[in-house]
């Protein structure tokens, strides 16, 4: 095989293996509907992870079909988490509705001061 073909097959199997993964998008709001800015969106158990942007938004690519627990969190509101399936080629659109700790003491002492 020349140089040539082999690129052509690698492209072609590049694709192919980006075609069997799917993304994961959304929103993480507070309870009055005000946008989060850097909170952490990451799926259970991977290394999987992304950081909602200034309008709250965030996407999760390249993930592989099946079912996954997938985690909001910033430091301040109570963690949300959610079950959903991914499927090869789709989007699945999850959002966030994260509650402000109401404990001050719990988040002073998750802040270590």
């Amino acid at each position: 095989m020349n140089a040539i073909t082999s690129i052509i097959l690698l492209l072609i199997f590049a694709a192919a293996a980006f075609a069997q993964t799917g993304t994961i998008t959304g929103v993480v709001q507070v309870n009055d509907n005000t946008i989060l800015n850097g909170a952490t969106v990451s799926i259970d158990r991977t290394k999987q992870n992304t950081q909602s942007d200034e309008t709250g938004a965030y996407t999760l690519t390249n993930i592989a079909p099946g079912k996954y627990i997938v985690r909001a969190h910033v430091e301040g509101f109570s963690d949300e988490t959610k079950t959903v399936t991914v499927t090869a080629g789709a989007e699945t659109k999850i959002d966030f509705l994260l509650l402000p700790i109401k404990n001050k003491r719990r988040f002073l002492k998750s802040l270590h001061l």
